[in-house]
């Protein structure tokens, strides 16, 4: 043992190492100075909500007759930012409501198994709580999907119609690999260790990494980089995707949502395999459901071409209005 502590090269190796952790324990406890910072910094815009043991973020805009209710993929940080545009115009003409569920945006992270069951549990009791009178059409992207086809199914009543953008199929997720991805995981070490923070110093990091939205206003583009050095992959986030077979399950086995209106809006770009057959086999949850493909884009259609979906979204809704007026 004398000998090797006596080496040279070991001595110099246990140098770097302490270097290392020294290292780390600063660039962690600026993580935390910095986050508590971006938390003074940018408030929530919206009303919070207490479901179960979490706190829940909901932002309303708009005083149109109908209800839109946006909620957003797996693991996008900031629902506020990413539906930004969508809310945006649309509440000229409607009344609109971004949720946010546990672990994502100002919402708090959640003790409770993400089961689509509890997931749809408590986006209904927070439009409950929020007083938000029934039927509510939902706008869902990628894995939302699954909550907003599961509420269709417990609560048709309250449904009026559903817009997927590039939404899961429950029967795809069903048979999908569990496996959290490794870079989900190296985004939550390098978030807790504050190592991300540091890289998107670089603008091209930033850029590519936490602020892809580039058409967004500076001050909302600059409060999703804060919460995506938050947020990104928590816990939440996480627990959610190990349940992503049994979820997908659930509502595969939760049968087809009747009449309700249902739009399915799907992106051109190349997606793994069995995909784009799983966004035309959508179309079946509903005896009134269309598809329309987008050209041009990628996963996140409402980012590439908003105008699009907007459209989309406003023909769905007047095919529901007709459909309402009495004879």
């Amino acid at each position: 043992m004398k000998e090797l502590k006596s080496n040279p090269r070991f001595r110099t190796a246990l140098a770097v190492l302490a270097g290392f952790a020294i290292f780390l324990a600063g660039t962690t406890f600026y993580q935390l100075w910095a986050a508590s910072s971006d938390e003074k910094a940018y408030p929530p815009p919206g009303e919070l909500t207490d479901i179960n043991d979490s706190t829940l973020h909901t932002y309303e805009k708009g005083e149109g007759g109908e209800t839109l209710v946006f909620t957003a993929g797996s693991g996008t940080p900031s629902p506020y930012a990413d539906m930004y545009h969508l809310q945006e115009t649309l509440s000229e003409d409607y009344h609109t409501i971004l949720y946010e569920r546990p672990g994502y945006g100002w919402s708090e992270e959640a003790a409770e198994e993400r089961t689509v069951d509890t997931v749809t549990g408590e986006l209904e009791a927070t439009l409950e709580a929020r007083g938000k009178e029934p039927p509510y059409t939902f706008v869902a992207h990628s894995m939302a999907a699954m909550e907003v086809l599961r509420y269709a199914q417990l609560y048709p009543e309250k449904t009026a119609g559903i817009v997927l953008i590039d939404g899961v199929n429950p029967a795809n997720a069903a048979v999908r690999d569990t496996e959290i991805p490794m870079r989900a995981r190296l985004y939550q070490g390098a978030k807790t260790t504050g190592l991300l923070r540091l890289a998107v110093q670089n603008d091209s990091v930033a850029s590519a990494e936490v602020s892809p939205y580039k058409t967004l206003p500076e001050n909302v583009r600059r409060m999703n980089e804060a919460l995506t050095l938050q947020n990104m992959w928590n816990d939440t986030m996480i627990a959610e995707r190990e349940l992503y077979n049994e979820n997908g399950i659930t509502v595969a086995e939760g049968g087809d949502i009747g009449d309700i209106p249902l739009t399915v809006l799907t992106s051109d770009f190349p997606h793994r395999e069995g995909w784009k057959e799983s966004q035309k086999e959508l179309v079946s949850y509903s005896s009134r459901a269309d598809q329309k493909v987008i050209s041009g884009t990628g996963h996140f259609i409402h980012h590439h071409r908003p105008e699009a979906v907007i459209t989309e979204i406003r023909k769905h809704l007047q095919s529901q209005e007709i459909e309402a007026e009495p004879e």
